[in-house]
């Protein structure tokens, strides 16, 4: 299949979003695969992702599938966009037995504000690959608008030089680390608007859909 891929530099964003997450780090995942509506991640056998018969764990499986469908799905996004699970639905067809775990999550039908994903994970014995979970995954885009308050702030500090450095002498300066935390804040904040937002569409469009049937 082949999609629009309205951000060139799609891959960098990816990467760098999965470096964040610390729980890759926890169960050694990396990031295989990166390619327009694909993503493939692995991670390898070891005692912190078994289960008591010595198996890959059913959630480690089910993390990894849903994380491949995400960032399948942020491929297809705009530059500043993120993308966040709505649901996911996973069954296990085999025990997770090998000495890797690999996961392929690829867009079945992209949208707008809602991408449906499929995942399909597969242990790894030997050299070969066995099917051991699928799974389907619905994800929402959330953001994706430019942010043009730092422009608008830059041009109204510069518009009066004098004033600016006035301005500039009586600032108490912050810290790297605390301007961080409070773009963080922001950040966050922004995105939980923005979700909010996005499922109240989606729940108004359900109702109406409910509504004509």
């Amino acid at each position: 299949m082949i999609f629009e891929v309205p951000d060139p530099d799609f891959e960098r964003r990816v990467r760098t979003s999965f470096a964040r997450q610390g729980l890759n780090a926890t169960i050694r995942a990396t990031l295989r695969r990166v390619a327009p509506g694909q993503v493939e991640i692995e991670v390898p056998f070891s005692g912190g992702v078994s289960q008591q018969h010595g198996f890959f764990h059913g959630g480690v499986m089910g993390a990894i599938g849903d994380s491949a469908c995400g960032y399948a799905a942020m491929t297809l996004t705009l530059p500043s966009s993120e993308v966040l699970t709505i649901e996911y639905k996973v069954n296990f067809l085999s025990p997770g037995q090998g000495e890797l775990l690999v996961a392929r999550g690829r867009v079945t039908k992209p949208g707008r504000t809602v991408t449906v994903c499929t995942g399909d994970v597969f242990a790894v014995s030997q050299g070969q690959e066995k099917l051991v979970a699928t799974m389907l995954v619905t994800i929402m885009t959330v953001g994706g608008q430019r942010d043009t308050s730092a422009t608008l702030r830059h041009e109204s500090h510069t518009s009066d030089h004098h004033t600016r450095a006035i301005d500039v002498a009586a600032l108490v300066p912050l810290s790297s680390t605390t301007r961080h935390q409070a773009q963080t804040r922001r950040s966050r904040a922004a995105l939980i608007r923005e979700v909010v937002r996005s499922m109240a569409a989606i729940a108004i469009a359900s109702g109406r859909q409910a509504a004509s049937v």
